[in-house]
């Protein structure tokens, strides 16, 4: 099994959750002084992705460009790579839950999964889908701060909302070890991850107020307001009167009709639209493309005039981020291999690795030409292992059989007659 130690409580970076709302702060503590600074609560993040439709595409987008590749899992030692493959496909991890694991790991910056082992507590038999991060919340001491081992690893989670018929609570603790914490970028000694959208929260939210001002503005000029006057010198109107003319324009459309007498003064007054609102949406827009990490046109859909060089680069930079993404993914993954093997097969066994395909059949094509040049001049020799590195590549089947064994099935053939 494996060994925890015991736990500390720590006076440095550390996170003050809400279960209500997420992320309530994140505070640094010194022997000298405490300051803080706020943190998005994941319910407000939430509510952006459902709001806000490019923060909605941004999310999908990133999700789609480092899910949609597939992995393969490669290593030197075919059983304990077949179990893991195995175990993959049994747990349905690629299809679904890969996508929301990812899908998390962005909006939210963190991804909770609880790894399930059997009822021995000696075999690890699934990795659940992601929990609610809303409900997550680190094990805490007594002083407020949470729960640390030697290693500044958190000892232990808590998942609120959920009842636990021994304690009688509303709350289960979940030690580490059956804990996978996906995280996206990480600062300092902070144990919450950093996903893409809450850096252009305010962005974000400044982009939705500016839209709401253009439509309110789109449709005061589709329907003008009407400023009526009622009267005149010679013609005082009354109460009834002036009413009587509210009720008529308050619900104008294009098909009414209105006939009054001439003391009757009514005029429209047009509204344009303003270039200044139009402008600021752009440069919010911007913004927060940019924040989000993602080129122009993969974030808006759209097609951009690039020149080409520019785009190359933009491209090979795009692939640089999600291969970072994925192998913060792989990295965890590899973790739970490596506990899954030795349960499995005892210690010193190889445990296999999880390696991500290429992001696009023009980055494959590129990487498929680069090898073909080295071995034209000599850097690489086309045998077995890189043909099934190739192989792997293209999607094709590795488990075929190599020269050196059809050479020696060739042998104990019995002669021909």
């Amino acid at each position: 099994m494996w060994n925890i130690q015991p736990a500390i409580e720590v006076i440095r970076t550390t996170e003050a959750l809400s279960p209500a709302s997420g992320i309530a702060s994140d505070r640094i503590t010194s022997a000298s002084e405490v300051s803080s600074y706020a943190r998005k609560p994941f319910l407000q993040l939430e509510q952006l992705y459902f709001s806000d439709g490019l923060t909605f595409n941004i999310t999908n987008t990133w999700t789609e460009m480092i899910c949609s590749p597939g992995y393969r899992i490669d290593g030197l030692d075919e059983d304990a790579r077949k179990y893991i493959e195995d175990w993959l496909v049994s747990i349905d991890f690629e299809d679904t839950k890969l996508p929301k694991i990812t899908q998390h790991a962005i909006l939210y910056g963190n991804a909770f999964c609880e790894i399930i082992f059997n009822e021995k507590g000696d075999m690890i038999v699934d990795l659940s889908e992601p929990l609610d991060p809303k409900s997550i919340d680190f094990k805490r001491g007594n002083s407020g701060y949470p729960l640390l081992d030697p290693y500044g690893n958190p000892v232990a989670y808590v998942q609120n909302g959920v009842y636990n018929q021994k304690t009688g609570k509303s709350f289960i603790e979940i030690p580490s070890e059956q804990m996978a914490h996906f995280r996206l970028y990480t600062l300092g000694a902070s144990q919450l991850g950093i996903g893409i959208i809450e850096p252009i929260y305010w962005t974000s939210i400044g982009k939705r107020s500016i839209d709401e001002k253009i439509a309110q503005q789109e449709f005061r000029r589709a329907t003008p307001f009407v400023m009526a006057k009622i009267g005149d010198i010679n013609h005082p109107p009354s109460a009834e009167e002036i009413n009587k003319v509210h009720d008529a324009l308050k619900n104008i459309t294009y098909k009414t009709d209105f006939v009054g007498p001439y003391w009757y003064d009514i005029d429209f007054k047009s509204s344009d639209g303003s270039n200044t609102s139009l402008n600021s949406a752009s440069y919010f827009v911007g913004q927060e493309v940019a924040g989000s990490g993602l080129p122009t046109a993969y974030a808006l859909g759209t097609g951009e005039n690039q020149n080409r060089m520019v785009l190359d680069l933009i491209v090979s930079l795009t692939e640089k981020k999600t291969e970072r993404y994925q192998k913060n993914i792989s990295n965890l993954m590899e973790k739970i291999f490596k506990r899954k093997v030795e349960m499995k097969f005892g210690k010193g066994k190889k445990s296999p690795k999880m390696l991500w395909n290429s992001f696009s059949q023009e980055s494959l094509d590129k990487k498929i030409d680069r090898l073909v040049k080295e071995i034209q001049v000599g850097l690489l020799q086309p045998d077995d292992d890189l043909k099934k590195v190739i192989r792997q590549l293209e999607g094709y089947p590795t488990n075929v059989k190599t020269d050196e064994y059809l050479h020696k099935s060739d042998s104990n053939a019995p002669a021909k007659k």
